[in-house]
């Protein structure tokens, strides 16, 4: 960590620690590095979770950062996140600010959404997209790649503390299960400080009944049953899954939209309606915005002329670039528009 990261003058991507410590794992092991005869990152990442909890005095100043797995969608404004470290710490930053004059903050759920549909596996979003899902049960959509990473779940966390619901699509299976089963309880590698309302929306044996969906054949180890039965699966459920299993994607769209919007009835998915003090003062402020509006188109329809002519006429310094650069060499990280406006402040 400390090579990857500057001795921790920077944060560093999990990728970059892999590549800091594989040299030196593949020579201490013996290992050629060769395909068959390397160190898997996915292998590499457990053990590096495994640490991070097992020594968390060492590590508690570590900013370690995860790749995307997944990925996280707002109702009605489009806004897209995808489920990483650094996007999950930023957005509930921006979550947990104060509310603004618009009855909302500029992303979170606070007067936007109230619940989230969770999915196991990614590869709907055409289909939610096309039957405007999201927009019409104000939800915000999450979907998982693979296993519940540490960011999913402080992502799930966040918004929970604020009052939101999940639920949670899955396969009928011993992966599915294992999906569900870690947002409901701690494991090794996460422990839930406030847990969030997990609502397990199936697929379940009961749903597979009364939808007639196709199953495929599956092969279970007697090991297996008892983490089936801890990640919630019943015992008739353990039964049919010794043999077979059924994916989300054995309903056909229709079915699916069916399935989810009876589910949404059952567990009550309502629209957002904030208070009567939030909506008065929301409808205040687009009455100013409105009034300003018009004051403005007002007075420029009375003075465009004025205005450029001012614009036109004013004394601008002939040796602009030379002045960009110099804010350049005091301040890098400015751009040449920002230096331009900060040149031209003091000018007209």
């Amino acid at each position: 960590y400390a090579k990857a990261s500057g001795d921790g003058k920077h944060s560093a991507k999990f990728r970059q620690i892999y590549y800091a410590a594989r040299r030196f794992i593949l020579e201490a092991t013996g290992r050629t590095g060769e395909p068959g005869d390397d160190l898997k990152s996915d292998y590499f990442r457990d053990l590096l979770c495994e640490y991070i909890e097992t020594h968390l005095e060492e590590t508690k100043n570590w900013d370690v950062l995860f790749d995307d797995r997944g990925h996280f969608e707002e109702p009605h404004n489009g806004y897209r996140i995808g489920i990483g470290t650094a996007n999950v710490r930023e957005y509930l930053r921006i979550a947990n600010e104060k509310v603004g004059e618009n009855g909302h903050t500029a992303h979170g759920p606070q007067n936007r959404y109230a619940t989230v549909l969770y999915c196991e596996k990614e590869g709907f979003d055409e289909l939610f997209a096309q039957t405007q899902l999201a927009s019409r049960y104000d939800l915000a959509i999450g979907s998982s790649k693979g296993e519940n990473s540490t960011s999913a779940r402080d992502l799930l966390e966040g918004v929970g503390q604020l009052g939101v619901k999940i639920l949670v699509v899955h396969d009928f299976d011993m992966k599915g299960f294992s999906i569900l089963g870690t947002l409901r309880r701690d494991t090794e590698r996460f422990k839930w400080t406030h847990p969030p309302t997990i609502i397990d929306l199936g697929l379940c044996l009961k749903d597979i009944k009364e939808w007639n969906l196709e199953s495929e054949p599956s092969s279970l180890r007697n090991a297996d049953i008892p983490t089936l039965l801890l990640n919630g699966a019943t015992k008739a459920e353990v039964e049919f899954l010794i043999t077979r299993r059924v994916e989300v994607n054995a309903f056909t769209s229709p079915q699916l939209i069916a399935f989810l919007e009876k589910k949404f009835v059952q567990h009550r998915v309502e629209k957002v309606a904030p208070d009567e003090k939030v909506l008065e003062k929301v409808a205040r402020q687009i009455l100013r915005d409105r009034y300003r509006d018009d004051l403005v188109e007002e007075f420029l329809s009375e003075h465009l002329k004025e205005i450029e002519e001012r614009a036109k006429s004013a004394a601008i310094p002939s040796d602009l670039r030379r002045r960009v650069q110099k804010l350049f060499r005091v301040n890098p990280v400015l751009s040449w528009n920002q230096a331009l406006m900060r040149i031209m402040e003091p000018i007209g």
